[in-house]
Protein backbone atom coordinates (compact mmCIF):
# COMPACT_ATOMS: atom_id res chain seq x y z
CA UNK A 1 0.00 0.00 0.00
CA UNK A 2 2.82 2.35 0.82
CA UNK A 3 4.29 1.87 -2.69
CA UNK A 4 0.95 2.69 -4.34
CA UNK A 5 0.63 5.89 -2.30
CA UNK A 6 4.15 6.86 -3.28
CA UNK A 7 3.39 6.27 -6.98
CA UNK A 8 0.21 8.37 -6.71
CA UNK A 9 2.24 11.15 -5.09
CA UNK A 10 4.87 11.02 -7.88
CA UNK A 11 2.11 10.97 -10.53
CA UNK A 12 0.36 13.94 -8.89
CA UNK A 13 3.60 15.94 -8.75
CA UNK A 14 4.31 15.12 -12.41
CA UNK A 15 0.85 16.32 -13.43
CA UNK A 16 1.22 19.54 -11.44
CA UNK A 17 4.67 20.15 -12.94
CA UNK A 18 3.34 19.53 -16.46
CA UNK A 19 0.38 21.90 -15.97
CA UNK A 20 2.64 24.56 -14.46
CA UNK A 21 5.04 24.28 -17.41
CA UNK A 22 2.16 24.50 -19.88
CA UNK A 23 0.74 27.55 -18.12
CA UNK A 24 4.09 29.33 -18.07
CA UNK A 25 4.61 28.56 -21.76
CA UNK A 26 1.26 30.09 -22.63
CA UNK A 27 1.89 33.09 -20.37
CA UNK A 28 5.18 33.81 -22.12
CA UNK A 29 3.61 34.05 -25.58
CA UNK A 30 4.24 37.54 -27.02
CA UNK A 31 1.46 40.10 -26.85
CA UNK A 32 0.82 39.75 -30.59
CA UNK A 33 -0.48 36.23 -30.04
CA UNK A 34 -1.84 36.71 -26.54
CA UNK A 35 -4.12 39.47 -27.77
CA UNK A 36 -5.66 37.05 -30.26
CA UNK A 37 -4.06 38.84 -33.19
CA UNK A 38 -2.38 35.85 -34.78
CA UNK A 39 -1.42 36.95 -38.26
CA UNK A 40 -1.69 40.66 -37.46
CA UNK A 41 0.83 43.13 -36.09
CA UNK A 42 -0.22 46.73 -35.61
CA UNK A 43 2.01 49.76 -36.00
CA UNK A 44 1.77 50.36 -32.24
CA UNK A 45 2.81 46.79 -31.42
CA UNK A 46 5.77 47.02 -33.81
CA UNK A 47 6.77 50.37 -32.31
CA UNK A 48 6.62 48.88 -28.82
CA UNK A 49 8.92 46.03 -29.86
CA UNK A 50 11.38 48.28 -31.73
CA UNK A 51 11.59 50.88 -28.93
CA UNK A 52 13.73 48.39 -27.00
CA UNK A 53 16.55 48.64 -29.56
CA UNK A 54 15.88 51.91 -31.38
CA UNK A 55 13.94 54.49 -29.38
CA UNK A 56 12.52 57.31 -31.45
CA UNK A 57 11.75 55.30 -34.57
CA UNK A 58 8.41 56.02 -36.16
CA UNK A 59 6.62 52.97 -37.59
CA UNK A 60 4.97 53.91 -40.89
CA UNK A 61 3.54 50.54 -41.91
CA UNK A 62 3.56 46.83 -41.15
CA UNK A 63 2.92 44.13 -43.76
CA UNK A 64 3.65 40.45 -44.08
CA UNK A 65 7.06 40.01 -45.68
CA UNK A 66 7.71 37.94 -48.78
CA UNK A 67 9.35 35.40 -46.46
CA UNK A 68 7.03 33.32 -44.31
CA UNK A 69 7.32 34.10 -40.61
CA UNK A 70 8.50 37.70 -40.99
CA UNK A 71 6.83 41.09 -40.80
CA UNK A 72 8.09 43.85 -43.08
CA UNK A 73 8.17 47.06 -41.03
CA UNK A 74 8.72 50.43 -42.70
CA UNK A 75 10.28 52.83 -40.21
CA UNK A 76 11.36 56.45 -40.25
CA UNK A 77 14.22 57.85 -38.19
CA UNK A 78 14.19 61.22 -36.48
CA UNK A 79 16.03 62.70 -39.47
CA UNK A 80 13.24 61.58 -41.81
CA UNK A 81 15.13 58.70 -43.43
CA UNK A 82 12.86 55.76 -44.30
CA UNK A 83 14.10 52.19 -44.15
CA UNK A 84 12.85 48.62 -43.86
CA UNK A 85 13.42 46.17 -41.04
CA UNK A 86 11.96 42.73 -40.43
CA UNK A 87 10.48 41.24 -37.26
CA UNK A 88 9.69 37.59 -36.79
CA UNK A 89 6.11 36.62 -35.93
CA UNK A 90 7.07 36.05 -32.28
CA UNK A 91 8.42 39.60 -32.01
CA UNK A 92 11.70 38.33 -30.59
CA UNK A 93 14.06 38.70 -33.56
CA UNK A 94 14.94 41.76 -35.59
CA UNK A 95 16.39 41.23 -39.06
CA UNK A 96 18.35 44.02 -40.75
CA UNK A 97 19.39 43.72 -44.37
CA UNK A 98 18.05 42.62 -47.72
CA UNK A 99 15.85 39.69 -48.62
CA UNK A 100 16.90 38.25 -51.97
CA UNK A 101 14.77 35.74 -53.87
CA UNK A 102 17.34 33.17 -54.96
CA UNK A 103 15.22 31.84 -57.80
CA UNK A 104 14.57 35.17 -59.51
CA UNK A 105 17.67 36.85 -58.02
CA UNK A 106 15.55 39.88 -57.14
CA UNK A 107 16.37 42.00 -54.13
CA UNK A 108 12.87 42.25 -52.65
CA UNK A 109 13.94 44.71 -49.99
CA UNK A 110 15.39 47.10 -52.56
CA UNK A 111 12.16 47.07 -54.59
CA UNK A 112 10.17 48.12 -51.52
CA UNK A 113 12.87 50.60 -50.44
CA UNK A 114 12.77 52.31 -53.85
CA UNK A 115 8.98 52.45 -53.68
CA UNK A 116 8.82 54.10 -50.24
CA UNK A 117 11.58 56.59 -51.08
CA UNK A 118 10.27 57.58 -54.50
CA UNK A 119 10.35 61.35 -55.06
CA UNK A 120 7.21 63.05 -56.34
CA UNK A 121 8.67 65.48 -58.88
CA UNK A 122 5.44 67.47 -59.01
CA UNK A 123 6.16 68.56 -55.42
CA UNK A 124 9.56 70.09 -56.27
CA UNK A 125 9.28 73.87 -56.77
CA UNK A 126 10.80 74.77 -60.15
CA UNK A 127 9.88 78.47 -60.26
CA UNK A 128 13.49 79.61 -59.84
CA UNK A 129 15.03 76.70 -61.75
CA UNK A 130 17.38 77.11 -64.68
CA UNK A 131 15.82 75.33 -67.66
CA UNK A 132 18.09 73.67 -70.21
CA UNK A 133 16.58 72.00 -73.26
CA UNK A 134 12.98 71.51 -74.36
CA UNK A 135 10.42 72.44 -71.71
CA UNK A 136 8.01 69.85 -73.15
CA UNK A 137 10.49 66.98 -73.28
CA UNK A 138 9.19 63.49 -72.48
CA UNK A 139 11.77 62.96 -69.70
CA UNK A 140 13.05 65.55 -67.27
CA UNK A 141 16.20 65.53 -65.19
CA UNK A 142 16.48 67.67 -62.10
CA UNK A 143 19.97 68.45 -60.82
CA UNK A 144 20.56 69.95 -57.39
CA UNK A 145 23.79 71.87 -56.98
CA UNK A 146 25.39 73.90 -54.24
CA UNK A 147 27.45 76.75 -55.70
CA UNK A 148 29.56 77.06 -52.55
Amino acid sequence: MKGVAMLKNVYFRSCVLFLLTAFLSIASVPTVYAAGNVGKLTNDQAKQILQKVAPGLKVLSVDKAAVKGLWEVVVQSGSGKKSIVYLDYAGKNLVLGSIVDLESRKNLTKEKFDKINRVDFSQIPLDDALLLGDANAKHKVIVFDDPD
